[in-house]
């Protein structure tokens, strides 16, 4: 009956009819919000490509101030590390420090090297879609050079690895814009 409660004190009918009505909005969901975009697209008459341009945008930014609390947090760390080595009072801490702070170094590079191929992909795309000059109109060129400047061989090797492939990510990109196009503003 409908009366009749668990131990968590919910009814064990009431929580098979949520159960049931969750799996229905789940279906359901996908659907609304396609209906949305397409009415937010056509009120607003977003093209497109300004959306995704705004999109990569906000996630070069996001990365951006990753960056820079990466940066700081080492700095910081690295002091913190050459005070304990210079006051270490034996060979031995010394050695164990000065490994320590070898290994932070590795891994903050590791997580600059990281950054590196994200960003350098979003300029990439970025360049494609906005012209060379995206960085100046967007204010975020120094940013991006003190990035490039820290991880050069980041950047070499995300160049390597994939500026072959720089057009074929250019021209997916592309299709994938046009299709977005046809799907959600047909008439642009």
């Amino acid at each position: 009956s409908r009366l009749e409660r668990g131990r968590d004190g919910f009814g064990r009918t009431a929580l098979l009819d949520m159960t049931k009505l969750l799996s229905i909005l789940v279906l359901l969901l996908p659907q609304v919000q396609g209906t949305a975009l397409r009415a937010a697209t056509s009120i607003n008459e977003v093209e497109p490509q300004a959306a995704v341009v705004a999109h990569l945008l906000s996630v070069v930014d996001d990365y951006l101030k990753y960056y820079a609390e990466e940066k700081t947090s080492w700095t910081e760390s690295k002091q913190r590390m050459i005070d304990i080595i210079n006051s270490a009072t034996t060979d031995e801490s010394r050695l164990a420090s000065v490994n320590e702070k070898a290994r932070m170094k590795k891994e903050h590079d590791e997580t600059v090297a990281e950054y590196v191929t994200v960003v350098k992909q979003l300029d990439q795309a970025l360049k494609e879609m906005e012209g060379a000059d995206w960085a100046e109109k967007h204010g975020v060129k120094e940013q991006l050079d003190a990035l490039y400047q820290e991880s050069p061989l980041a950047l070499i090797q995300s160049v390597g690895n994939r500026g072959t492939n720089a057009s074929t990510l250019a021209n997916s990109a592309a299709l994938k814009l046009r299709q977005f196009r046809q799907e959600f503003a047909p008439g642009i």
